[in-house]
């Protein structure tokens, strides 16, 4: 790969999800009330080093742009990777992972901004993978318990996470049953 491309791809890879998150809280009438955020969460993270308070905004590399998706963004944070390899074997057998090593540096900053952590992960040739915390986790099923599973999850208790493929995700679970009423 040519230098600056991993970049790039990155760059169009958030682009895509914005979209998508778009579509998602909109019911597929929009795909342009999310954005990328400033400097894709580093005000945040600097401010946060630097001890100053404020910005819990911009946590998370998405952010609102459109009254439509600001609520959403009020009580979600959400980060996008991606890995050659996620090593969701080492989290599995219970083993250190870039995955979870990623989602525990999320979950912390999240704490701090007092916001739900969402990340969603990308391997090489695979699915985007949403992360999300086991307590959102039950959130979804008490929303929603009329609705089929018709995705797998998996649950890591110890890592205080649950895994979705993203798309599943989104198809299954309407915003509008998890975030509105």
């Amino acid at each position: 790969m040519k230098p600056g491309a991993g970049k790039r791809k990155g760059n169009a890879a958030e682009r895509d999800l914005c979209r998508r998150i778009s579509l998602w809280i909109t019911a597929g009438e929009r795909d342009d009330t999310v954005w990328r955020s400033a400097s894709s969460g580093a005000v945040f993270t600097v401010r946060n080093k630097a001890k100053k308070g404020g910005y819990n905004t911009q946590v998370g590399d998405l952010c609102s742009i459109d009254l439509i998706s600001a609520p959403f963004f009020k009580k979600v944070a959400i980060e996008s990777k991606h890995y050659a390899d996620l090593q969701l074997s080492n989290m599995i057998c219970g083993l250190p992972s870039k995955a979870e090593k990623f989602w525990l540096t999320h979950k912390e900053l999240c704490n701090k901004a007092g916001k739900e952590p969402w990340a969603v992960m990308r391997q090489n040739r695979k699915p985007d993978l949403l992360f999300i915390s086991n307590t959102f986790f039950d959130t979804v099923v008490e929303s929603c318990k009329h609705v089929l599973m018709n995705s797998a999850v998996a649950h890591f208790p110890r890592m205080g996470c649950s895994i979705y493929v993203l798309e599943d995700f989104l198809k299954t679970f309407p915003y509008a049953e998890l975030f509105v009423g």
